[in-house]
């Protein structure tokens, strides 16, 4: 089965409700952002984070959601039995997703680079700030959300 990474055929179905804006991304390994729809980005990867700044115009009325809420789903990574995904890191700050469908401690999703990372960063969205850096070992990844992770050596992450 695949799917699909395209970012125009993935956000099609939103055409008459949200107005992408840009798309960016940034590649430790390379050193280098690509942004949609004007430099070089037109697909979209499970466990890579993307900022998205649209136009969307849908409230859930959910206290502590003024500005509403956009899911996008989807994914590449093969489906048991088949290998697991590893996602590589660069030594350096990495844009990181969190590939998960559970919250999940940090060093429990990033087991095989304990004491090669440090203080992890995420995006507040509604507040439009940073959030308090997240402790190593005791807070969770969030489901959804991608986090700056700044990486000691390369290697992979294994969800």
């Amino acid at each position: 089965m695949t799917f699909e990474t395209d970012i125009d055929a993935i956000f099609a179905s939103y055409a008459n409700a949200a107005d992408i804006l840009s798309i960016w991304y940034y590649d430790r390994c390379t050193d280098m952002w690509a942004t949609y729809p004007d430099l070089g980005l037109t697909d979209m990867y499970d466990g890579k984070a993307y900022w998205v700044y649209i136009d969307y115009d849908f409230h859930t009325n959910l206290p502590g959601d003024p500005h509403g809420t956009f899911w996008i789903w989807g994914h590449t990574a093969p489906m048991p039995p088949a290998a697991p995904s590893a996602y590589e890191v660069c030594m350096g700050w990495n844009k990181v997703g969190f590939r998960s469908i559970v919250n999940m401690d940090n060093d429990v999703y990033l087991w095989n680079l304990v004491g090669d990372y440090g203080a992890i960063y995420g995006w507040d969205a509604t507040g439009q700030v940073w959030d308090p850096a997240l402790l190593l070992g005791t807070d969770d990844l969030i489901t959804a959300k991608g986090y700056w992770i700044p990486f000691s050596v390369d290697g992979y992450i294994y969800p």
